[in-house]
Order: C-alpha cells, then sequence, then structure tokens
C-alpha cells in the first residue's frame, strides 16, 4: 500500500512538475513577445501576430509564487503597447474560449485535485493599417506623375488668365528678353566656330539656344508659344474662357516681340554682335524669309509641338537638373531640325537685320508677312490643339503607378 501512495505521489509530483515547466515555457513566450510578420501582397497591408496565442498557464486558487508571478506576466502583458510607424499592436487578455488550443490542453482537466486551474493568456490583438504607412523610410520621387503635371499646365493657364494686363505685358517682354538671351549666347558661339563642319555647328546652335526657354519657364517670364498649350488646357477644362484665352495670347504676343526686338537693339547698340555672330544671324535671316508660306506654316506646327512637350515635361521634373533636360532635348531637336518658332524669330531676325552682312532686299515688312505671321499661326495652331493631341493623352495613357 506504501509502495502504492508512494508511486502515485511521485506520478503526481513529476506530473506537477511538468506543467511548472509548461507554465514557464508559456511565461517566456509572452516576456518574449515572440512574433511572426507577413505582408499579404493582395491587400497590402502588414499585420504583426503572435507566435502561441494560446498557451495555458497554471495559477492555483490560493494565491503563492506561481499564482503572484502568473498575475504580474499578465498585468504587464495587458499594459505594453507597442508602437511602430506601421503597425499598433496592442495587447489584451481574452480568455481561451475558441477552438483553436494547443493539443496539450484538451486531455487536462480544468477541474484538478490539486487545485491547479488554466487561467487565461494574454492575446495579441493587432491594428493593421494600409501598406502606405509601412515601415520603410519615405523616398522623395523627382518625377510629377503625367497627371500632375497636366494639372499644372491648366494651374499655369488660371494664373495667366486671373493676371491684369500689365502684368501679363511685363512678364511677356521679359520672357522675350530671356529668349534673346539664349539665342544670343548660341550666335555669339555657334557664330565663332568657323572650323566646324555645318552638322556639328547646328548642333552646337541648338545645345545652347534652349537656355532661354529655362530661363523664361523658371523665372516669371511668359512666353506666346507655351501660353496657347497653357491656355487652351484650362478652357478646355472649363476654368477659363475664350476671352481670357484670347487677351492673353495677344497681350503675351506684344510683349515677347518687345523684349525680343528691344533686346536685339541693345546689343546691336553695345556691340555683341561681333563679325561671327552678325555673319550667322544674316544668314539665318536670308533662309527664313525665303520659304514658301506652306512649309513655313507646317514648320511651326511641329516646332510648337516640340515646345509644348518640353513645357509639359518640365512640368514632370522637380529638380532644376530635371527641368533642364526636359527643356534641352524637345528643345534642341526643333533648332537642329530647322523649324520655326515665332518667339525666337522674333529675336533672330532682327538680329539679321541689324546685321551689316544683311540682304537689303529684306525690310522689316517681309519679315512679318513671309515669316512672323505665317510661324504665329502655325503656332497658335499646334499649341491650341496640344490638349487633344499630346497632353490629355499622355495622361490618359500612361500608367500612373510607373
Amino acid at each position: 500500500m506504501l509502495s502504492f501512495q508512494s508511486r502515485f505521489h511521485n506520478k503526481k509530483n513529476k506530473s506537477a512538475n511538468r506543467r511548472r515547466l509548461i507554465y514557464l515555457a508559456a511565461c517566456l513566450v509572452v516576456v518574449l513577445q515572440t512574433h511572426i510578420t507577413f505582408t499579404s501582397p493582395r491587400s497590402r497591408t502588414k499585420t504583426t501576430v503572435l507566435a502561441f496565442q494560446h498557451v495555458p498557464v497554471l495559477a492555483r486558487n490560493k494565491p503563492n509564487k506561481w499564482s503572484s508571478l502568473s498575475s504580474s506576466i499578465v498585468d504587464t502583458a495587458t499594459t505594453t503597447t507597442t508602437t511602430t510607424t506601421a503597425t499598433t499592436t496592442t495587447v489584451s487578455t481574452l480568455p481561451i474560449m475558441d477552438s483553436i488550443s494547443p493539443p496539450f490542453v484538451n486531455d487536462v482537466s480544468n477541474d484538478r485535485d490539486d487545485g491547479a486551474t488554466f487561467a487565461p493568456i494574454p492575446r495579441v490583438v493587432i491594428s493593421t493599417l494600409p501598406q502606405s504607412q509601412s515601415t520603410t523610410p519615405n523616398t522623395i520621387s523627382l518625377l510629377n506623375t503625367p497627371t500632375e503635371a497636366f494639372e499644372l499646365l491648366v494651374q499655369k493657364g488660371e494664373y495667366n488668365a486671373r493676371s491684369t494686363v500689365e502684368k501679363t505685358l511685363v512678364s511677356s517682354i521679359l520672357g522675350g528678353a530671356y529668349v534673346g538671351m539664349g539665342a544670343m549666347l548660341a550666335l555669339a558661339v555657334a557664330g565663332n566656330a568657323p572650323s566646324l563642319d555645318y552638322g556639328l555647328d547646328k548642333l552646337l546652335f541648338a545645345l545652347l539656344f534652349p537656355v532661354n526657354l529655362l530661363l523664361a519657364l523658371q523665372c516669371g517670364g511668359q512666353l506666346f508659344t507655351g501660353n496657347t498649350a497653357a491656355m487652351m488646357s484650362a478652357v478646355c477644362e472649363r476654368r477659363v474662357s475664350y476671352e481670357d484665352l484670347g487677351k492673353n495670347l495677344l497681350v503675351s504676343w506684344v510683349g515677347n516681340a518687345i523684349g525680343c526686338v528691344s533686346f536685339a537693339l541693345l546689343c546691336s547698340y553695345a556691340g555683341v554682335f561681333n563679325d561671327g555672330a552678325s555673319h550667322l544671324a544674316a544668314t539665318t535671316l536670308a533662309s527664313k524669309v525665303s520659304a514658301d508660306f506652306g512649309p513655313t506654316l507646317v514648320k511651326a506646327i511641329f516646332a510648337n509641338w516640340l515646345v509644348c512637350l518640353a513645357v509639359f515635361l518640365n512640368g514632370q521634373a522637380k529638380d532644376m537638373t530635371g527641368k533642364y533636360l526636359a527643356v534641352l532635348l524637345p528643345v534642341s531637336a526643333f533648332v537642329a531640325i530647322g523649324l520655326e518658332h515665332s518667339v525666337a524669330n522674333m529675336f533672330l531676325l532682327p538680329a539679321g537685320l541689324l546685321s551689316q552682312y544683311h540682304d537689303p532686299s529684306i525690310t522689316w515688312q517681309t519679315v512679318l508677312l513671309k515669316n512672323i505671321i505665317p510661324v504665329t499661326i502655325g503656332n497658335a495652331i499646334s499649341g491650341s490643339s496640344s490638349y487633344n493631341n499630346h497632353t490629355r493623352p499622355i495622361t490618359m495613357l500612361v500608367n500612373e503607378d510607373w
């Protein structure tokens, strides 16, 4: 009998020791807060869960060192809140009432003769936030989406429409002067490089010329060619009236002409037109006024198509390097090809007339009728139709998740 009781108590002690080991393991899991992080690619949410959500905790009815330890761990885990930039993890106590439980719990009675019972173990309740608030460091994009760039273009048209006539005129005069600066730079450098062949000479001229458009876009100048796209886009979005469109284009054209011609006169007076620059300006004048109306009109349409693309791409870039590259490539393309830009011609042709090498038979009237008027019409056609030709289709076709 004694032997049986001894074996029974030994077996009971072993069972109690085993339960204590299980309890210590459960406490270790809760304290260490072992977790598994996984990301769902479909919902793009980040979730954190505990590796063990249900662990049996033994607590005797009478307070002892085990029950006090259990209650302290439970209280600590209950009040613990772990906050990160992406997910907020809140610990709360929930009783083990659902069907998910460890396999070793089922064969242990909750009403034991030694007074040991199962107490609820803390569970972690997860607050799931969108992936846009993930823990990955914030990245700065150097590009606007096509839709954002189009909105900037429309806002530019709205701003131009709200501007007074005086402000528009001053901005347009500055824009014409900026165009003259870039054109003068190209004339001064390319005109004084006689050792280069014709192709490299034109390439050098084309690479230096886009400085003017960058200055106009970044320094508050208005250009008639760019305003055709901005104002028509605002009109098509029903934010600007046709009356505002006509007023802005007329004032900006007059202001550009004043700025370009005035800058050409000042350059001639200051002696900036050296021998090479004067010769190149006279050659450019003769070639531009010798073309017929139709080809000049088509060249003007193509030229402002590229210029409006440059303005649109400039709105996509956020840094100065990107803005310059956005302007450089399209503008250099139309210059190297030999297309017609009305504002650029407002400086180049007067510079040719002021040159000592110009043909006396070419007068101001010839310049207006043979070049400025058809080029202005072609630029207006191209810029006004840019909303349907390229600006709006780009925002509709390009995937914005690029």
